[in-house]
């Protein structure tokens, strides 16, 4: 442990860069993986050290960040991937081409009711799977998130990310009619959640959820995706879409945003309200992670806001 000093991590940087001489690799490693492989070493370090010792090993106090030599010199590698929020025509758009299909078959059902759930509601997929049919009550218009759908163990626990994630969400009326449809598709399943799979007792599964969400931006115009048949399974290498990486989150971010946008005009839109629907404690959280995008302009909207823009700059006037 005492050979392993702030010196040794920054070696190793080096050479996840391939700046170390004789040392190549096929692909230099990524800054945001370098950043995870260090915090996972110093967790190593410190676990191995013990508690009481760790005030003794130099390496922990050796930042990453403050090495700016080693920081890539390109934005775009060093500042994280921001998620893309869907514009609000998008969801519109999506919302026709999916209610137009809604009946053809029970696969066409599903992607519309997802779409409209996430649009609307904006939960973690981890709270969208666990809901159970006896969460909602359609006649107040309301739905508690009470737990979440644990993926490593397959299994409904009484737990969320934080405790203000357990809270009731007010429903949309258009939700609410929507609900009730689906509630009769799915009326002879046996099956307590919301969003069940098609066999056993347990939800969808998050892996099927993605697969439609490419599918329906497939079909929208809004992906480019290259299907891959391996055996009896298919996967999906998606090519190109401004969704990549957050097909489901950006209905979360969008949800924020919007609620923020009108939280400039709308008195019952406060803080506390707008902080619950998402499941925070702190209204900064919303603020700063969710509700921190523009949405794409119409040319009108543009116009206006230019004169907006124009009335503030004072000093040109005679």
């Amino acid at each position: 442990m005492d050979e392993v000093t702030g010196k040794t991590l920054r070696l190793f940087v080096e050479r996840c860069k391939n700046w170390h001489a004789g040392y190549k690799l096929e692909e230099p490693i990524t800054w945001k993986t370098t950043k995870n492989l260090i915090k996972v070493i110093k967790t190593f370090i410190r676990f191995a050290a013990g508690e009481d010792q760790t005030k003794h090993v130099s390496a922990l106090y050796w930042q990453l960040d403050k090495q700016e030599d080693l920081k890539p010199e390109d934005d775009d590698d060093y500042y994280p991937t921001k998620t893309t929020v869907i514009n609000p025509w998008q969801i519109k758009k999506l919302a026709r081409m999916l209610l137009e299909k809604k009946d053809q078959d029970f696969h066409s059902s599903y992607k519309y009711i997802l779409c409209l759930g996430f649009a609307f509601l904006g939960l973690r997929p981890c709270e969208m799977l666990g809901l159970k049919k006896e969460h909602l009550d359609l006649n107040r218009g309301i739905v508690q998130v009470k737990g979440n759908w644990n993926y490593r163990e397959s299994r409904w626990i009484n737990k969320t990310k934080n405790s203000a994630s357990k809270r009731p969400m007010l429903l949309d009326p258009r939700f609410v009619e929507a609900l009730r449809w689906w509630l009769g598709k799915i009326k002879d399943m046996r099956n307590i959640y919301l969003f069940p799979a098609t066999r056993g007792e347990h939800p969808i599964s998050n892996h099927l959820i993605r697969k439609m969400f490419w599918d329906i931006y497939a079909d929208a115009g809004l992906a480019k995706i290259e299907k891959i048949k391996r055996g009896k399974s298919t996967h999906y290498r998606i090519v190109s879409s401004p969704f990549k990486g957050c097909p489901i989150k950006t209905y979360r971010h969008h949800l924020a945003t919007s609620l923020m946008n009108a939280m400039k005009y709308d008195r019952m839109l406060d803080k506390n309200y707008v902080k619950q629907v998402l499941g925070h404690s702190e209204f900064s959280t919303t603020e700063g992670i969710y509700g921190n995008h523009n949405f794409e302009l119409t040319s009108q909207e543009e116009e206006q806001r230019r004169i907006a823009h124009s009335k503030v700059l004072k000093f040109i006037e005679g």
